[in-house]
């Protein structure tokens, strides 16, 4: 094919995404699952992850696009760190019943970009994304305004036996 032609890096259909499981390069995978009520994290006893930072993720995974390919050999892929066995990231879009896409993210060859090759493809590309829009760890993920307070609406305060009152 012509070296201008753009077709989509991972396919996969976001509506058909219930799972996203994260894998760093060490400890233990993080899964994101899709609720009735959004996206949840299982492992913090299911508390609302940061929908923007999910829906931003899928689509910015949704985007991306091979382009030429930076290198095809076995020993690039370990020295780009997306080899399967060597990766900073490993994602795993999750349907139903099977896995729909998988990821890996390398190094980093400047700022918000990264080396990253789709599971089953021999080619490594150079993208647009960093590794903080895919943390490895839960509480990034967590929502941050989960326990947000109106200051207007919020007469009282009371610790122990210390209150405050407005």
């Amino acid at each position: 094919e012509p070296a201008g032609t753009r077709e989509p890096l991972l396919a996969f259909d976001r509506d058909q995404v219930t799972g996203i499981r994260i894998h760093g390069p060490d400890g233990e995978p993080i899964l994101l699952a899709k609720s009735d009520d959004g996206w949840v994290i299982p492992t913090l006893s299911d508390l609302r992850a940061a929908q923007s930072k999910v829906t931003g993720l899928l689509s910015k995974l949704g985007e991306l696009e091979k382009g030429l390919p930076v290198a095809t050999s076995e020993a690039a892929l370990k020295r780009f760190k997306v080899a399967e066995d060597s990766f900073e990231r490993k994602l795993s879009l999750e349907g139903v019943d099977s896995t729909l896409a998988t990821l890996y993210l390398g190094d980093s060859p400047g700022f918000r970009r990264l080396f990253v090759r789709a599971d089953g493809d021999r080619a490594v590309y150079e993208a647009q994304l960093g590794l903080f829009d895919a943390p490895d760890n839960s509480d990034a993920w967590s929502d941050s305004t989960l326990l947000y307070l109106d200051q207007d609406s919020l007469q009282g305060l009371a610790i122990g036996e210390l209150s405050l009152e407005r």
